[in-house]
């Protein structure tokens, strides 16, 4: 039910299940952190996110919200892992060519630094889609949408719109390329990942 009230999360799942990328959910114990994926193919959603305190057993918003962030940015990686894993080979690849060098002086800030923009870009692109993930469950819901509604989601969301970006719209506006007045999603655009990735 989680996963239904957000298109855009469905729609990156799908993607990935059907590409064969993931192929199993399960629980993370480790409380310490939100999610994972690995390179077998499990999606992991950590335990403390399952967890429920009412009488109901029912999911408090912030914890849906915080779920439907966590597994489409964890979808994300699935389906760049292979890129990932690409990039690590070239690291260590470029970094062997580097130390074979006959200079006494060997230069390896160019290959770390290839490496490093590799993961920055993966991670800004990832939390991207955590947080059009949660837009698309607001729209989908039918919620007046606002830079406000949005923030108070999930504590995630303040990545992304601290309390002084609430206020002053303008400024949202001018870090992130979105059309305030239309949908509020966030496309994965350079300003947008720079923006993002700080």
């Amino acid at each position: 039910k989680i996963m239904s009230s957000s298109p855009k999360l469905i729609e990156s799942f799908n993607l990935a299940a059907e590409r064969n990328l993931i192929k199993s959910l399960v629980i993370l114990e480790d409380n310490a952190a939100g999610g994972s994926f690995s390179s077998s193919g499990k999606l992991a959603i950590g335990l403390h996110n399952l967890s429920t305190s009412n009488t109901n057993n029912v999911i408090s918003n912030e914890k849906k919200y915080e779920m439907i962030f966590i597994m489409a940015h964890e979808t994300h990686h699935a389906l760049t892992n292979k890129a990932s894993e690409e990039n690590l080979v070239k690291l260590y690849e470029d970094s062997k060519t580097e130390a074979q060098k006959g200079d006494k002086h060997r230069n390896f800030t160019t290959v770390v630094s290839n490496y490093v923009a590799f993961n920055r870009r993966d991670e800004a692109e990832a939390q991207l889609a955590g947080y059009n993930a949660v837009v698309s469950a607001l729209i989908e819901e039918n919620k007046n949408i606002s830079l406000a509604t949005i923030r108070n989601t999930t504590k995630r969301m303040l990545d992304f719109i601290p309390r002084k970006l609430v206020y002053e719209p303008k400024n949202f506006y001018a870090e992130y390329e979105s059309n305030l007045d239309k949908s509020f999603f966030l496309e994965a655009s350079p300003r947008n990942i720079e923006a993002s990735a700080k």
